[in-house]
């Protein structure tokens, strides 16, 4: 299934919230002010984004129906193509959401309650 990816817009900003109300575990909504917003879109509208900032991933969500197709890696790239070193806060217990950042290179750093925090460096 073919994707194009691209910045959003300030009025395409409502679509990513809707996603992440459909596809978040938890109910928290970080604002998208200081966050580079991407997006990934195809036939239907989007498919998931990412927000990322000053080595941050914020967010990366992908829409249930649009999983496994290369959505969430690349969106990614365009973080990593961006900063030199990224974390990201991961649900805990999550083996399928562990799958993924390990899989593209992220190490656990740290656990919390209820959260693991992954880190990627470009020198790694």
């Amino acid at each position: 299934m073919a994707f194009q990816l691209r910045r959003l817009r300030g009025d395409e900003m409502d679509v990513a919230a809707g996603l992440h109300r459909a596809t978040a575990l938890d109910p928290y909504e970080p604002p998208f002010e200081d966050a580079e917003v991407w997006g990934a879109f195809g036939a239907g509208g989007l498919f998931g984004f990412i927000a990322f900032r000053v080595g941050w991933v914020d967010q990366l969500y992908v829409h249930e129906d649009r999983r496994r197709i290369g959505v969430g890696s690349a969106l990614l790239t365009i973080a990593k193509e961006s900063w030199p070193a990224l974390k990201v806060l991961a649900p805990a217990n999550d083996p399928i959401s562990a799958r993924f950042w390990e899989g593209r290179g992220f190490e656990q750093d740290a656990a919390g309650q209820g959260t693991v925090r992954y880190r990627w460096s470009e020198d790694a």
